[in-house]
């Protein structure tokens, strides 16, 4: 290959011309296409980022307000709870009241009870000894002895003994 000052300025316009030819080729059908690609996948990245921000944030914000009404919902059933304690210590004490009351009424019931009793015995007893007075009265004297003379002694005997 010899080198041709004449031939060599063609050539290398026909070279620069393939260059350009070449370049203008690949730029629409390879350089514009994979821009356009690169471009539409940065915006889909973009896009995607912008979502998981938006996602991240609203669960940042429901697991707030999830925090909080957890919180609230604590404090109403702690609330309650305090309620309801203090509704059984009063039913508590309402029960005991009641309790103490019954038993003070039994109490005093049985205490009458046994002063009716004991009035009851006394009286059996009293008539008793007057009958056994007036029996042995009655031996004594060998005669019969009145109900008005029966009362008498009967009434002088208790005021003796008591």
């Amino acid at each position: 290959m010899g080198l041709d000052f004449k031939t060599i300025p063609m050539e290398l316009v026909i070279n620069i011309a393939n260059i350009i030819v070449l370049f203008v080729i690949l730029r629409f059908l390879v350089y514009k296409p994979v821009k356009k690609f690169m471009d539409k996948r940065s915006e889909r990245i973009n896009q995607e980022l912008v979502d998981a921000r938006q996602k991240h944030d609203e669960v940042e914000r429901e697991q707030h307000e999830l925090t909080q009404t957890l919180a609230q919902q604590e404090k109403d059933a702690l609330a309650v709870m305090k309620e309801k304690q203090a509704v059984a210590l009063n039913q508590a004490d309402a029960i005991i009241q009641n309790a103490k009351a019954e038993a003070e009424s039994i109490l005093k019931t049985a205490r009458q009870q046994a002063e009716l009793e004991h009035k009851h015995a006394l009286m059996d007893l009293k008539d008793d000894v007057a009958a056994l007075s007036v029996d042995i009265a009655r031996q004594l004297l060998k005669r019969e002895i009145q109900n008005e003379d029966n009362d008498k002694i009967v009434d002088e005997f208790f005021n003796e003994v008591k």
